[in-house]
């Protein structure tokens, strides 16, 4: 015979099936391990957690790349790529001034 889990809500019982639907485990709140020992890639010491890894990054100044949105780099890519092609404003200034330099001679 299958066991059935309820939740008490309002001091009503309601089976958790019912209650979570067809939410995924994924979705709900969870609790993540501790991270593996691994080796500094920038001073060779080995991080032993979590907490040992953001007193690391705080001292040398860098962030995880998991800190970052998809969106974030889109965005930067396209800025990246303007710069390059010379459709900034600052390159745009540069052209404009160095126009009027050459019509001045």
């Amino acid at each position: 015979m299958a066991t059935k889990s309820w939740i008490q809500i309002n001091g009503k019982l309601i089976p958790k099936d019912e209650y979570y639907g067809n939410n995924s485990r994924a979705e709900l709140p969870h609790i993540q391990p501790d991270i593996e020992p691994f080796k500094s890639p920038i001073t060779g010491e080995v991080i032993r957690g979590r907490g040992h890894l953001r007193q690391h990054m705080k001292e040398h100044g860098v962030t995880n790349i998991g800190d970052y949105s998809s969106e974030y780099f889109q965005k930067k890519h396209i800025e990246r790529s303007r710069a390059i092609t010379g459709q900034t404003k600052e390159a745009r200034a540069e052209r404009i001034a160095a126009l009027k330099q050459a019509l001045e001679r």
